[in-house]
C-alpha cells in the first residue's frame, strides 16, 4: 500500500492506494486539471486552494486543518487490518476480486478524502 497525498505535506490528508490499482478515480488522476487547466473538482485544485488558505491564513486554519487530516488518516490506518483480511480472503478465491475489492476501497477512500477537502 502507498499512502499518497496531494499538494504540501502539512495541509494534505494521505490516502491508502493498494499497489493492486487498476485505476484511480477520474478526479484524482494524471493530467485531469494540473497547473494549466482548471478543475474544481480536481484533487490538485482541490487541495492546492486548502494549502493557499493555509499560507494566508495559518494560525486560524491549521487547526482545522490538523483535526480533519487525523480524523481521516486515523479511519483508514483503523480499516488497514480488516481490508487487508478480506483482500487476503478474496485472492484465495479470485486475485482479480481481490483487486477488484482493493480497487474499490482506495477509491472509495480517495472520494472521501477529495469531498471532505
Amino acid at each position: 500500500m502507498f499512502w499518497f497525498g496531494v499538494d504540501d505535506t502539512g495541509s494534505t490528508v494521505y490516502v491508502p492506494f493498494y499497489a493492486a490499482l487498476k485505476n484511480v478515480p477520474l478526479q484524482w488522476s494524471q493530467g485531469y486539471g494540473d497547473m494549466l487547466t482548471y478543475k474544481d473538482d480536481a484533487a490538485f485544485w482541490v487541495f492546492n486552494k486548502v494549502a493557499h488558505f493555509a499560507y494566508l491564513f495559518y494560525n486560524r486554519v491549521m487547526p482545522d486543518i490538523r483535526k480533519r487530516q487525523n480524523e481521516l488518516e486515523s479511519l483508514f490506518a483503523r480499516q488497514q487490518v480488516e481490508t487487508d483480511r478480506q483482500a487476503l480472503a478474496l485472492y484465495t478465491e479470485s486475485p482479480d476480486k481481490a483487486r477488484d475489492f482493493l480497487n474499490s476501497y482506495s477509491g472509495e477512500a480517495a472520494m472521501k478524502v477529495l469531498n471532505s477537502w
